[in-house]
């Protein structure tokens, strides 16, 4: 970019040097006007390739911005639901993990993890994979907190809370488990491209 800018400047000053020596020395009149169309060729010659190398930074700039919208607009609002989402999903497998075994799990508890279902839910984002290309380095992280929010929304989906604890929780404690990785994730990415 300097290199171009630091071209069209010395292209610029030869074309004042050259108008002065052609108007200066005493030559023939079709003389001087050969050397100030060659000069004015050159500069426009410059300036030419001064535009063509400046339209693949303009575009650059331009698939830059679109990025920050898509991440701004569609990415970060979802990334913000889920970790919501996860924060209820781990309080409500600790409260599980505290039931007795043979109970039912109280009416708070069970309507934590119907608010936190819709939020991890994936589905939303998906729709929009064919935008998220666009993130390059970013789609990779975007892509696995989209895989394991699927995962931890069909793993919830699945559970049957409505009948009596077994004594069987280890299903409880992974849950868990998978929600605070996911929210670990979820808050890296977030804090990576969320504007300050």
């Amino acid at each position: 970019m300097w290199h171009m800018i630091c071209g069209a400047l010395l292209a610029a000053i030869g074309f004042a040097v050259g108008v002065t020596l052609s108007t200066s020395v005493d030559a023939s009149a079709e003389a001087r006007w050969w050397e100030l169309l060659t000069a004015v060729g050159t500069f426009g010659a410059v300036v030419v390739a001064l535009v063509f190398g400046l339209i693949p930074l303009y575009q650059q700039a331009r698939r830059d911005r679109y990025r920050a919208q898509v991440v701004r607009w569609l990415v970060l609002p979802w990334l913000g639901r889920v970790l919501t989402g996860c924060r209820e999903v781990e309080m409500a497998m600790g409260d599980l993990l505290r039931v007795a075994v043979g109970e039912r799990a109280d009416g708070a508890t069970l309507h934590a993890l119907n608010t936190a279902l819709p939020m991890i839910d994936a589905r939303r984002l998906i729709q929009h994979s064919g935008e998220l290309y666009v993130l390059n380095a970013e789609a990779q992280e975007v892509a696995e907190a989209i895989s394991d929010s699927d995962r931890l929304h069909d793993l919830l989906s699945r559970m049957e809370l409505s009948r009596p604890l077994s004594p069987e929780r280890a299903v409880f404690s992974s849950t868990s488990r998978q929600a605070k990785e996911l929210a670990e994730k979820v808050e890296r990415i977030i804090r990576r491209h969320a504007p300050a």
